[in-house]
């Protein structure tokens, strides 16, 4: 996987497009399970019970390989941020669905209240909505947007060469214009 070329100026959206290299190629259950920091049994039984498949191809039978987007990395990395905060997999589910289909949303860009086990979306800044039973309830605030980042570094963790070449890549531009 190369790089995508950069022409902006800013660090951080260097970064971000470096990390967000050419995704049609997409990224191996191995390197899925690195950048989410989960272990392949989870990745794997995710997938089986239709949690976060694998949006650029799956199983299709023993042996075959599953590719996962960027997207799909992000969603593993929050997923995983839920089960910390002490949700169970059925509830991180219903919030899935949930935000997908009540408030056209997904999770990695939603931020949470979680109050005890009960998760609470915050859409602005005087409205929370339990997810669950469309009540209200604040506790332990779970900004879901940081998993982005948090991949993003893994990313470049994992493949630091496609970080250089993109550094690399940026450094040629500017000296170009």
């Amino acid at each position: 996987m190369t790089p995508e070329n950069t022409t902006n100026n800013s660090a951080d959206h260097s970064t971000e497009k470096t990390t967000r290299r050419t995704y049609e190629q997409g990224f191996g259950s191995m390197s899925a399970v690195r950048i989410a920091g989960i272990t392949y049994r989870q990745l794997d039984h995710w997938a089986s019970q239709g949690l976060v498949r694998p949006s650029l191809i799956e199983a299709a039978g023993s042996g075959s390989r599953r590719l996962y987007s960027y997207n799909d990395l992000v969603t593993l990395r929050a997923v995983k941020r839920l089960l910390d905060a002490g949700l169970r997999l059925a509830i991180i589910r219903s919030v899935i669905n949930k935000l997908d289909k009540e408030f056209d949303t997904d999770l990695a860009s939603s931020n949470l209240v979680i109050d005890g086990t009960t998760p609470v979306l915050v859409t602005s800044e005087d409205e929370l909505i339990d997810l669950l039973k469309n009540g209200q309830g604040v506790l332990n605030v779970l900004p879901m947007v940081s998993v982005q980042q948090e991949v993003d570094a893994s990313i470049i963790e994992l493949f630091p060469k496609a970080a250089i070449t993109g550094s690399h890549q940026k450094e040629q531009q500017k000296r170009h214009l």
